[in-house]
């Protein structure tokens, strides 16, 4: 028998999804689960050449708060639902509202996991946050500008051990940095681990034996 889903989760079944739909309208009201065929066409719209099909959500969830995310979050591990987090779901600039599987659901809940680190750690130094989240197929790219006063020694002081304190939490967290200033990318480099090094600076030698291309670039030389 056809499923009134157009994409059921993998190893989810449909009683199983169906009670999840459910919950989910129960949290965030019926108009803001999408199922339908039609309502969620603009999220399996993909920016690479392979079939659309194969990244078709089972839902789409119009979550407005932190609390609608957390219950959502909560209901996915309750029915083992995959969740796939996007910003607006027409974010079709920087990658697609498109899943990276066939049968997943959007979710919000690493944006808020690393915002909430990341203000965190800048208010210990008496910093602000500035920073936005940039949304692709597979990945998230979260900008974080640590602001500060240049003239002022104590707070260039502040941010450059706010800064080093960022970067040992978020690789504690497993999310990898990359695109730092110079004085910060040797321990960039070191988060990724011994054998890359040795790759990079194997690399580095036979196609620049002199060490002359921007020594010391992303940690390599």
């Amino acid at each position: 028998m056809a499923s009134k889903f157009i994409a059921l989760p993998k190893s989810v079944s449909e009683k199983s999804f169906a009670a999840a739909i459910a919950e989910f309208r129960r949290i965030v009201g019926q108009d803001s689960v999408l199922v339908t065929a039609e309502q969620l066409a603009p999220y399996i719209k993909t920016m690479m050449p392979v079939p659309d099909a194969d990244h078709t959500p089972s839902a789409a969830l119009l979550a407005t708060t932190v609390e609608h995310i957390q219950k959502i979050v909560g209901i996915c591990n309750t029915y083992k639902v995959p969740i796939w987090m996007i910003s607006t779901g027409r974010n079709f600039g920087y990658g697609s509202a498109a899943p990276a599987e066939r049968g997943q659901v959007a979710r919000g809940s690493e944006t808020l996991k690393q915002m909430a680190m990341t203000k965190r750690i800048l208010g210990k130094y008496g910093l602000d946050y500035s920073g936005e989240f940039i949304v692709g197929m597979r990945d998230m790219h979260h900008i974080v500008d640590v602001l500060y006063d240049k003239t002022d020694p104590a707070m260039t002081k502040a941010a450059y051990q706010c800064f080093d304190e960022l970067l040992t939490e978020f690789s504690n967290e497993g999310y990898g940095t990359y695109r730092v200033n110079t004085a910060f990318m040797d321990k960039v480099a070191h988060t990724y681990g011994p054998v890359q090094r040795h790759v990079h600076k194997t690399l580095k030698k036979a196609l620049d034996p002199n060490g002359i291309l921007a020594p010391g670039k992303s940690g390599i030389r």
